[in-house]
């Protein structure tokens, strides 16, 4: 088994990156949705010949089952790979590898997707527009003038009557 973070990844995104790295890389597609993703491809070397001969089917299956989780800032991917004896009959039986060539591939497929999205990660980062403290700060506008109305001067003493008028409706 093994793990990686990848920080700034989406369950859809890693599903469809690891869809095309895995097909790119000789296996055939068993089921895939955003959580859990499994591909297989017949064992070969010496794992596969140590496998091989077993009483109902004589192909053993390399299967690889990748588990995605969301984790605050990204995803977490867990890889699990199994080799197989009878594949698809009722005698199947998994066992777990320690090291080999599939685990080294799942190591380069998990490390190139960690990559992949931090690409893209720093593409989307230097394509957002500008944080408002890195923009231009606006000129404060011109006040307006005061609509309001002004008193007359200090003799003029029935425009403050009028004004009363208007406000309060008396005659």
């Amino acid at each position: 088994m093994t793990a990686m973070a990848v920080p700034g990844g989406s369950r859809k995104m890693i599903a469809d990156l690891l869809t095309r790295a895995m097909l790119n890389r000789g296996y055939q597609v068993r089921s895939v949705d955003e959580r859990e993703s499994v591909f297989a491809r017949t064992a070969e070397g010496a794992a596969g010949a140590m496998l091989s001969g077993s009483e109902t089917s004589d192909v053993p299956e390399a299967r690889v089952r990748f588990s995605v989780a969301d984790v605050k800032g990204g995803a977490h991917i867990t890889a699990v790979i199994q080799f197989v004896t009878n594949p698809d009959t009722k005698y199947e039986h998994a066992s777990l590898p320690n090291g080999g060539e599939d685990f080294a591939k799942v190591q380069e497929v998990l490390a190139a997707i960690r990559d992949r999205v931090a690409r893209r990660s720093a593409q989307a980062k230097a394509e957002e527009p500008k944080k408002a403290k890195d923009q231009p700060k606006a000129k404060k506008s011109e006040p307006l003038p005061d609509d309001r109305p002004t008193p007359k001067a200090a003799g003029d003493d029935d425009t403050i009557e009028r004004m009363r008028k208007r406000v309060l409706g008396s005659k």
